[in-house]
């Protein structure tokens, strides 16, 4: 299997993992599909779709311009963008788009690109914990740039490996416990994570396939105190998930200030800098 990336060869090392030893980008075999995350996520979303709009704010107007985002699940980031003003689009492949049609959202139900007209191009297009789960990622990218007007925005919001609990899971990985490690691939959910980047490897990979160009990198929190015993709850019951609860609690304050597992990086089409 070769790399996304840079062409290389990846290194398998289980039946469904491979990494990239040159790039260190991260793929699986697994099969990607329709689904839902996991309980406690609403308010750490929320919260991180605020800071996203902080950032995009810096780079854009946001009053009236299109913005289409693929895979919108409960539909939270389109209600903070439309507070904005913004004309809100949204592709989603599971049965939720229906009860988000049914509140008159401007939702698509079916998987992208292929979901949209051959001339449809938007303003913005945004990705919020659904890129790592495209089967496709070339045909992916080069798709959202053909969709995105002359000086509009890609935005990517993804789960990094260079984040501390991704490496966290890799290490008690090697050390035989894989429960961490294949829940942050979701091996076993509707639909489970086919790759894994970092901000290096998304903008490589981006420039390698389109004329896009990144104008701003940044990362989110991964964990909040609101919400997340029903967080862990949802994957570790018994006691291991009372200690992981109470140890993730009160490392808070640390883990504020080391590696996020969350990264946003934001791509502009055409202008130059």
């Amino acid at each position: 299997m070769d790399c996304f990336v840079c062409e290389n060869v990846m290194a398998q090392k289980s039946a469904w993992y491979y990494v990239c030893p040159k790039c260190g980008f991260e793929k699986t075999t697994l099969e990607s599909g329709a689904g839902r995350g996991v309980d406690g996520l609403e308010l750490l979303r929320r919260q991180n779709f605020a800071l996203m709009i902080d950032h995009l704010q810096k780079h854009k107007a946001l009053k009236d311009i299109s913005c289409l985002e693929v895979g919108c699940a409960e539909g939270w980031f389109i209600e903070a963008m439309q507070s904005q003003g913004v004309n809100m689009y949204a592709i989603e492949p599971s049965e939720m788009a229906l009860p988000l049609q049914e509140k008159g959202y401007n939702i698509t139900q079916g998987f992208f690109p292929d979901a949209l007209k051959g001339d449809e191009q938007y303003d913005m297009i945004v990705f919020n914990d659904v890129f790592e789960h495209i089967p496709a990622p070339i045909g992916a990218i080069e798709q959202c740039e053909a969709h995105l007007k002359e000086g509009g925005l890609l935005v990517i919001n993804l789960p990094s490996n260079k984040g501390l609990f991704y490496r966290l899971s890799k290490l008690l990985h090697k050390f035989g416990y894989s429960g961490p490690f294949e829940r942050m691939w979701q091996v076993g959910l509707p639909s489970p994570h086919v790759s894994y980047f970092s901000p290096q490897t998304l903008t490589r990979f981006t420039q390698k396939y389109t004329d896009l160009r990144p104008i701003e990198s940044f990362t989110l929190p991964s964990v909040a105190k609101d919400g997340l015993k029903e967080r862990i709850s949802a994957s570790y019951n018994g006691l291991f998930g009372k200690i992981l609860y109470w140890g993730i609690f009160c490392a808070m304050p640390l883990i504020k200030i080391l590696p996020q597992d969350i990264c946003v990086v934001v791509f502009e089409k055409g202008k130059s800098a």
